[in-house]
């Protein structure tokens, strides 16, 4: 599993979108097994997107967040912690030891549609659900803590 959120210095960036590089931790059996710096192409919110599915990350971490953003991570199947500040490594352990809330969103979501990127990150036979809300059924997450 690998978790991403917006890097500034040991601390996580004000706005996902102007971030210039992100922080991405690896897991392993339930701990962190590393992390690396993903540089940010420059591209907005969308360039971020596309740089976080190509380093595999499935959770976003992070302060700020536009909705059209919040709203294509939840479309790419990401799951997303918004409105969190201070060290990243004490987000993650929190996050890992499951009391990290979400988080408020000024909107509702609507549900998020389940397309190829939901076979690429679950495979085929695995039902959608586990970034969604309740009735988790893809236990993809799981396998590697």
């Amino acid at each position: 599993m690998k978790i991403a959120l917006p890097y500034d210095h040991d601390q996580v960036h004000s706005d996902f979108g102007k971030a210039q590089e992100f922080v991405v931790y690896h897991f392993q059996f339930g701990r962190i097994a590393g992390k690396e710096l993903v540089e940010a192409p420059g591209k907005g919110y969308q360039g971020n997107i596309d740089a976080l599915i190509d380093a595999n990350a499935v959770t976003i971490i992070c302060h700020r967040i536009e909705e059209e953003a919040l709203e294509v991570l939840y479309d790419e199947g990401f799951e997303v912690f918004t409105n969190k500040q201070g060290q990243t490594d004490g987000l993650v352990t929190t996050y890992m030891a499951q009391k990290l809330p979400h988080g408020d969103t000024p909107f509702t979501l609507p549900e998020p549609s389940c397309g190829e990127h939901c076979n690429h990150h679950h495979g085929e036979g695995q039902q959608c659900g586990h970034h969604h809300g309740d009735g988790h059924n893809c236990e993809h997450h799981s396998e590697e803590h």
